[in-house]
Order: structure tokens, then C-alpha cells, then sequence
């Protein structure tokens, strides 16, 4: 089931599975990718409680290996609409006997959608109902359709960072799906712009461990058109599009976390970027998407 919410000039349409964010029409044009299986059958999934890959799809919690496949297991359950009214939803789901074959713990999600004059703003609330402390990542994996008009390519495109970055971000290995520090994917020297083009993502996600910024915006060169993604609680971003695919789109993805480093082993205490909630904690993070 899909939730439609709207005002003056902003269109979403929310699936209550996942609580995926499905559509995303701003002043007339439609700025979300629209799942479309032939590249990615996918829109905006949740990523929780990992983000990206595990090494041989296991995490090891409390000394027991569980099967955890790549960005959790969020994006397959169905939520529940705890608020609606025509510009704003509030989904939650709470842990359950297949979560917790799973993950061992007892927790509560909620996540909230508020339409704003030109675009949305996303509200996640992680909530920690166990009896010891939690170990999670916590992402977004949104995708925006690039180029946005007819005769232009993806290449008439740049990424604007709001802060000048000096960053070697690290190889996401194709094979193995670890990530390696040592290992150089793209660098940024002094540069708060990255010019697109689908060479950039020839060996995977440019994985931004260690940025400044937290906005960036989906900028067209010549009408200087841009979509903005805030991301004032998350630490990481991450970058992809299918390659050597044609697809016309380019995800902008909000993190906290990466997938299992290489060098490290593979208890959830060890992934980089993880978030940690004692007993009875919660813990809100924002980002949103303007024009």
C-alpha cells in the first residue's frame, strides 16, 4: 500500500513496506527515481541495521553470528501508520521473532515525512527497548533521476558539495563487497565540485567516509537547476549509479556506517561509523530534499 501525501506544490508517495520513499514530484517534475527494475527496482530504502555489505552476509552480536543480508533488513518489512493527514505521515515498525533471528534486539523505528514548500524533509527516530546497549548503522539510499531533460546526458551534471573537501575515499571491493582503507576509489584535493560522468562509478560507490559537508546538490551545469540533499545528522554519504548500465539516475545516500572493512573483523561493535544506544535511549536524525 502507498501513501499519497500532498500540498501547493510538492507530490510523495510513501510504500508502507520499507517505509519507502516512491515518489517525489516537486513543482511539476518528478525528482525520484521510479523504480524501474531494468537498472534498480528500488526508489529510497531505509538502511538499517547495517549499511552496505557483511562480510559473507553475517554480523557477529553478543559473541553469535547472525545472516544479514546488504542494507538490512528494513527495506522488506511493512510499517505501520501510527499519524497521516495530507502533508505529513508517521510509519513505525517495532522488533518481531523475524527481526530477531536477525538482530537480537528489541527496538522501535519511526519515521516521519513532512512536506515542506519546495520539497520534503525525513524524521528518523531509533529507539532502544532492550536491556543492553544497541549496535546499529542507520542510512538512506535515495535515487534521483539524472538527467532531468530530454537531449541532455549525465555528463551536463556536477556535484556540489557545500564545503571544499580534501578527501581519498576508499574502494568498495566488487568482489569480496568489503570496503579497503588502503585502497584509493576517487580523490577530492581542495574541491567542493565533482563533474559527473558514469566512469566515476566503475569500481563501485564512491564511499565519502570522512566528509565536512552536509548538504550537496545535484546541480545542471548550463540552467544552474539544482536539487539539494541535507544530511545534518549523518556523517557519510555515499555515491552510485549502476556502471557499466546507461541508467538515468545517481543516488545520494545519507550514512552513518559503511560496509565491513576489510581489516577489521566482523563483530557489529567494529563497523565503522556505528551508533550505539544504552537502555532506553533514542536518537532522532534529520535529512531532507529541496529544490
Amino acid at each position: 500500500m502507498r501513501i499519497c501525501l500532498e500540498n501547493n506544490t510538492v507530490l510523495a508517495e510513501i510504500d508502507v513496506v520499507g517505509a519507502e520513499l516512491k515518489r517525489l514530484t516537486i513543482q511539476g517534475k518528478d525528482y525520484l527515481w521510479n523504480s524501474d527494475p531494468k537498472f534498480w527496482e528500488q526508489s529510497s530504502p531505509i538502511l538499517f541495521p547495517i549499511v552496505c555489505d557483511a562480510r559473507n552476509d553475517e554480523v557477529v552480536i553478543r559473541g553469535k553470528r547472525y545472516p544479514m543480508e546488504r542494507h538490512g533488513f528494513v527495506q522488506h518489512k511493512e510499517f505501520t501508520v501510527q499519524q497521516q493527514r495530507e502533508d505529513r505521515v508517521v510509519l513505525t515498525i517495532r522488533d518481531d521473532e523475524t527481526t530477531r533471528a536477525n538482530y537480537p534486539y528489541w527496538f522501535e523505528l519511526i519515521v516521519t515525512y513532512q512536506l515542506l514548500e519546495n520539497g520534503i524533509q525525513i524524521r528518523t527516530t531509533v529507539k532502544n527497548l532492550d536491556q543492553e546497549a544497541m549496535y546499529y548503522q542507520l542510512g538512506f539510499h535515495p535515487g534521483f533521476f539524472c538527467p532531468w531533460n530530454p537531449g541532455e546526458t549525465v555528463e551536463d551534471y556536477d556535484l556540489v558539495f557545500e564545503k571544499k573537501e580534501t578527501i581519498d575515499t576508499p574502494l568498495l571491493n566488487g568482489a569480496t563487497r568489503l570496503v579497503e582503507s588502503d585502497t584509493v576509489n576517487y580523490s577530492m584535493k581542495d574541491a567542493c565540485r565533482i563533474r559527473l560522468n558514469r566512469e566515476l562509478f566503475q569500481k563501485d560507490a564512491l564511499i565519502f567516509d570522512q566528509i565536512s559537508s552536509r548538504k550537496i546538490s545535484l546541480e545542471n551545469r548550463m540552467t544552474k537547476e539544482h536539487l539539494c540533499v541535507a544530511f545534518p545528522d549523518f556523517e557519510m554519504l555515499g555515491i552510485w549509479s549502476p556502471y557499466p548500465a546507461e541508467a538515468p539516475f545517481v543516488c545520494i545516500e545519507p550514512w552513518n556506517g559503511t560496509g565491513t572493512n576489510a581489516a577489521d573483523d566482523d563483530e557489529m561493535t567494529s563497523r565503522r561509523g556505528v551508533q550505539i544506544l544504552q537502555p532506553g535511549q533514542k536518537k532522532e536524525y534529520e535529512w531532507g530534499i529541496c529544490v
